[in-house]
């Protein structure tokens, strides 16, 4: 089986806490990220429902303007395999497995990608993060953490939980 890599895009901006997001790039597992975006999950739930639409109107456009400059998608090198993928303006992943054995799916929530697999006995209710990798580009969340500072949005909960993903930061495999 073939796992790919998520890609999280981004481009800078100032903030306030210099020390958050000091790497550019760095990849975690999958598992890691699950944890994050259970919280992102959390800190977007507990957002108004106007910051929520303020919120969804930015990565909306970022993701038509993410769209509109690709010139291709994510495709994965899977021959003889089943694949999908997820293409945001925050993240991209592509995974491939054998559909004798597994099942996989992908998909995003507020334009986090994620691609996960599970042996057909498993699935649905068990898909895998444990052998996917990550590949993080931290410039867009500054974007993203500046856009809701600008907006009055208390970040504070979604920078200590990027935080605590960065802690598991691994080299790149370049």
């Amino acid at each position: 089986m073939y796992i790919g890599v998520l890609l999280v895009h981004c481009s800078g901006s100032d903030m306030e806490d210099q020390t958050l997001l000091e790497l550019d790039e760095f990849k975690v597992s999958g598992t890691h990220l699950s944890q994050f975006v259970e919280k992102y999950e959390a800190f977007v739930s507990a957002l108004s429902e106007s910051e929520r639409e303020k919120l969804q109107n930015f990565l909306t456009e970022k993701n038509e303007l993410h769209s509109s400059s690709r010139t291709t998608g994510v495709t994965c090198d899977c021959p003889g395999q089943s694949q999908c993928s997820c293409s945001t303006w925050l993240s991209e992943c592509c995974i491939c497995w054998s559909s004798a054995s597994h099942e996989g799916a992908c998909g995003s929530y507020a334009s986090i990608c994620f691609c996960r697999t599970a042996p057909k006995e498993l699935a649905p209710a068990r898909f895998s993060d444990e052998e996917i990798f990550v590949k993080l580009n931290a410039l867009n969340f500054r974007e993203m953490f500046q856009f809701l500072i600008n907006n009055n949005i208390d970040i504070k909960p979604l920078k200590q939980a990027f935080s605590e993903l960065e802690k598991h930061a691994l080299p790149l495999d370049n």
